[in-house]
Parts: C-alpha cells; sequence; structure tokens
C-alpha cells in the first residue's frame, strides 16, 4: 500500500505499466455497462434495413439492378459504360438522342441516354412555352421567375447526372426514370 498524505482522500489507483496488455473492454466482447441497450438496438437496425430505390446499394426492382449491372458490360462505341453514360447528359438532349441511336447493346448506356432525352427535352419545351408567355405584361413576371428557377434547378440537375453516372451510380429520376426504363430496351428488331 502507498502512503498518502492526506487520510481523508482516497488512495490514488497503482501504478498501471503500459507493457502490459489491456484487460478492459475489448472490440467484439459484449458490453457489460449501461449502453448495452443501445448496440442491441442499432444491431436490431442494421438487420431490418433494407434499401429502397434511393438507396446506396439497393434498387427498387429486379429491372433497376439489372440496368446497373450493366454499367461494366461493353458498349457499341467501345467506351466504357459510365463514360457513354455521362456523355449522355454532356449536351442536354441532343447527346441523349445521339447517344440513344448510336449505343445497341448496353442497357445502362440507353437508359441514361432515354432519361437525358425525356428530362431535358421537357426542360427544353418548358423554357420556349415560358419564354413565349414572359411578353404578357402581368403573368411575365411570374414567368420570368419560373424560367430563371428551372433553369437554375435544371443547371443543377445536369451536373448532378454527369458526374454520378461517370462514377457508375445508376440514377433514376422519379417519372422520368420509369418512361426512360420503358422505351429504353435493347435496340432492333421487337416481334
Amino acid at each position: 500500500m502507498s502512503w498518502n498524505p492526506n487520510p481523508q482522500e482516497p488512495t490514488p489507483p497503482p501504478y498501471e505499466d503500459p507493457q502490459q496488455s489491456y484487460q478492459g473492454y475489448q472490440y467484439g466482447q459484449p458490453y457489460s455497462g449501461g449502453y448495452s441497450q443501445y448496440s442491441q438496438y442499432s444491431q436490431q437496425q442494421q438487420q431490418q434495413y433494407q434499401p429502397g430505390r434511393w438507396g446506396r446499394l439497393g434498387y427498387s426492382s429486379a429491372e433497376d439492378a439489372a440496368i446497373a449491372a450493366e454499367a461494366s458490360a461493353p458498349t457499341s462505341s467501345g467506351l466504357p459504360a459510365s463514360v457513354a453514360a455521362a456523355l449522355g447528359y454532356l449536351f442536354f438532349w441532343l447527346s441523349g438522342l445521339i447517344v440513344f441511336v448510336t449505343e445497341k447493346r448496353n442497357r445502362f448506356v440507353r437508359f441514361h441516354a432515354m432519361q437525358s432525352l425525356i428530362f431535358f427535352g421537357l426542360v427544353t419545351l418548358v423554357l420556349i412555352a415560358l419564354r413565349i408567355v414572359e411578353f404578357i405584361p402581368v403573368i411575365g413576371a411570374v414567368a420570368g421567375f419560373l424560367d430563371a428557377l428551372i433553369q437554375l434547378l435544371a443547371t443543377v440537375g445536369w451536373v448532378a447526372l454527369i458526374v454520378l453516372t461517370f462514377v457508375g451510380r445508376h440514377i433514376r429520376l422519379p417519372v422520368i426514370g420509369d418512361y426512360a426504363e420503358r422505351y429504353s430496351g435493347p435496340a432492333g428488331p421487337r416481334f
């Protein structure tokens, strides 16, 4: 026992040798402290987690999973699928049309080219309609505001789609993705 100059204070713990192995809680062993309920909860949550359409690894349907699986398949142009799909977004609906017409084999590339064609085609039509309406005196101010807002959102979406598709992610826009999936089947005769 060590000498304690003040008998009213508790004795400090004995000196621990840093060369000895740690005898406390070890990683992977059950913890008997007060936080065990939280570790059990997180284990249950991890088992129950099943990512959906927007999940990192999961897809909403077998069709989405099949399209995403072709991200590494060969393409008609010889480019990697992620590069060809990103090129489908590069010049908005025009590049989507060119990539869709030229790609015959890869469903991942065809899907993103069709999604680009539909999305940016609709954005172009809406912007043309708003610019026509801008000449009406009272409604023109609202149309001008909507025009600027749609251009901003479309630009942000354009950059995000190019980058995420380039890294190989299968991005499916909410309503447009359904139509793109329907019309992006393999090219060739259908019987």
